[in-house]
């Protein structure tokens, strides 16, 4: 009878570590996880300049010039396939901060190089490649600092952050696409910004350390009982991207 009490004690506990998603301790990293989930919306920035770079390229097909916002989810899906295995091999920190780079190169460098839909073409696979790095490290790394009920949490906290910077980049881009289409690439200049956070809040940690070489070994014998699968999913993932990228496309046009 004396020790009844200590249960719903330790289940209240439970619960409270479960739901504590923000604290002193986890602050760091939610910090560079919500940063790098803005950054992976950033391949539809220029959707709202898709009619103004058609009028200074009347010569162009508007097909081609649609695909400067469709063609970078071809991008990431080859970035996925590429960094899905590497992050095995790297820190979580090196592969955000690479993936920052190829985002703010790719969406500066049109500023000042503009003369041809094929040079917008190349900077959108530039910025495509950098968001499906993200969109490939962003599960690997908030599954390797939270469980459970914490990181269903996260994953809603993370897809409200990237939801509510997608409206937010698109109306801004939108205004300075009203002045001209080549302003709404300075957006992009927020990815340079990111690099901070990402260098001091991304851990400096890999996938595989805090897996046992058993753990290792079962992850592996899995992967390859599922290759079927994984395929499938990689697939219709491109799809939706590119589906979305379009309907951006249409919108703007």
């Amino acid at each position: 009878m004396a020790n009844s009490p200590s249960k719903p004690q330790s289940t209240n506990q439970s619960k409270t570590s479960a739901s504590s998603l923000f604290s002193k301790a986890t602050i760091g990293v939610l910090i560079g996880i919500f940063v790098l989930a803005v950054v992976s919306r950033f391949d539809a920035n220029i959707s709202p300049s898709v009619a103004k770079i058609q009028e200074s390229f009347p010569n162009e097909d508007p097909s081609k010039v649609e695909s400067i916002v469709s063609i970078g989810s071809s991008a990431a899906m080859v970035s996925a396939v590429i960094f899905g295995k590497l992050l095995e091999r790297l820190s979580f920190r090196f592969v955000g901060i690479t993936a920052c780079l190829f985002v703010s190169v790719g969406g500066l460098l049109p500023i000042v190089m503009h003369d041809s839909v094929n040079e917008l073409l190349f900077f959108a696979i530039v910025v495509g490649f950098g968001v499906g790095i993200i969109t490939t490290m962003l599960p690997s790394l908030e599954a390797h600092f939270f469980h459970g009920k914490q990181l269903s949490t996260l994953m809603g906290w993370n897809l409200a952050v990237q939801n509510g910077a997608s409206m937010v980049i698109m109306y801004v881009g939108g205004l300075l696409a009203l002045q001209s289409w080549v302003y709404n690439y300075w957006l992009y200049a927020i990815a340079v910004l990111a690099l901070i956070p990402v260098f001091l809040f991304v851990p400096a940690e890999k996938v595989t350390d805090d897996s046992s070489s058993a753990d290792q070994y079962q992850l592996k014998a899995g992967a390859r009982q599922s290759t079927a699968n994984i395929v499938v999913c990689e697939l219709l993932g491109f799809l939706s991207i590119f589906l979305v990228a379009v309907m951006y496309n249409k919108l703007a046009v």
